[in-house]
């Protein structure tokens, strides 16, 4: 899949998605993040510019990275290699930078 993002949006791999379990109004404890979608950035877009500056904002995030996103967030698209996410860098809500020790 050859998808460039862009201004400020991420195109990632979703690995997993975390949902809540519960039983009627009872939400059963789990020890992973409750709502998310956990996925690998494969591309960047070019950045968000902003009316003041002469350049645009530069991303902490890089491809490679695993981040985790809200499970409402970003448009999901469905292909036969897997689920892919187009999301915005303003709803990436953290980085979970040893991923594949915990796999």
């Amino acid at each position: 899949m050859d998808i460039k993002p862009i201004r400020d949006m991420l195109f990632c791999k979703i690995l997993r998605v975390v949902e809540e379990k519960k039983i009627g109004s009872i939400i059963l404890p789990n020890q992973e993040v409750k709502g998310c979608k956990v996925a690998k950035v494969i591309a960047v877009g070019d950045g968000k510019m902003f009316p003041d500056q002469k350049k645009n904002m530069t991303f902490n995030i890089k491809i490679g990275d695993v981040v985790i996103v809200n499970v409402y967030a970003g448009t999901t698209l469905t292909e036969a290699t897997g689920e892919y996410l187009l999301v915005s860098y303003n709803e990436i809500t953290g980085v979970w930078n040893d991923f594949e020790k915990e796999e």
